[in-house]
């Protein structure tokens, strides 16, 4: 008669799981907003000054987004639509207050990659956005 021998069960860990479906997320495009962002900051009007790139952290549901390169530092939300609001508020002059609003969407191009578009709305200026993942 012959010997049989059982053998267990041999399963992947819960790890490669993971692994395995971030991958496939990932080159399916659906790995979430988290991360940087960079690109252009645009004045609409020429008085606003010159273009410049700006930099963008994004959370799980939260950002901070420098469009200037300095100290002003928008911070807000995103929501689970893909919509990106935040503001800035400084003192100007010791007195006065300053506030600047940022208003975008989380968008896919034609060629499949994300963009965040939207403006920056301020008292006298306004600036177009137009972010890419770094």
């Amino acid at each position: 008669m012959p010997s049989y021998r059982i053998v267990p069960e041999s399963r992947p860990s819960n790890r490669t799981g993971y692994v395995v479906l971030t991958f496939l997320l990932t080159l399916a495009g659906c790995s979430g907003p988290e991360g940087q962002w960079v690109g252009p900051v645009t004045p609409v009007a020429a008085e606003c000054g010159a273009p410049t790139t700006g930099l963008m952290s994004v959370g799980r549901r939260t950002f901070a987004f420098d469009p200037f390169g300095g100290t002003d530092v928008i911070h807000g939300k995103l929501d689970k639509t893909g919509h990106l609001r935040g503001d800035a508020v400084r003192t100007v002059a010791g007195r006065d207050t300053a506030r600047m609003e940022f208003a975008a969407r989380l968008q896919r191009q034609s060629d499949g990659k994300e963009q965040i578009l939207g403006m920056i709305n301020s008292a006298r200026c306004r600036w177009s956005v137009a972010l890419r993942r770094e």
